[in-house]
């Protein structure tokens, strides 16, 4: 499982690359918005591909009961932890920038 979470988070800082980026211009909160919910939500759809429709069915050997938990733990609320992750990321971005800028 872990080469498929490494997966999403790689889709995750990928979408945010291509939306962000390094540029001045693209800091605007609108860009950071949309990066990080495209982000969140292609990040959600790696895990639950990977882990609930392919590793769980054909790679792991799991009970049902085993099989529920996982499916439940991979799928939506990767969704609600990106989005979260991605607000503070957010709140700490221009306090960041500025001691960057500063040192």
């Amino acid at each position: 499982i872990v080469p498929i979470v490494m997966l999403g988070n790689l889709s995750l800082v990928s979408v945010w690359s291509l939306f962000v980026g390094r540029s001045e211009y693209s800091l605007k909160k609108i860009w950071c918005i949309l990066a990080m919910c495209i982000g969140a939500g292609v990040k959600f759809a790696v895990l639950y591909a990977g882990v609930v429709k392919l590793a769980i069915p054909y790679i792991l050997t799991l009970s049902d009961k085993q099989a529920a938990a996982l499916t439940l733990v991979f799928s939506f609320p990767q969704l609600i932890t990106a989005v979260i992750g991605g607000c503070l990321a957010m709140a700490v971005l221009p306090a960041l920038k500025k001691a960057l800028r500063s040192s």
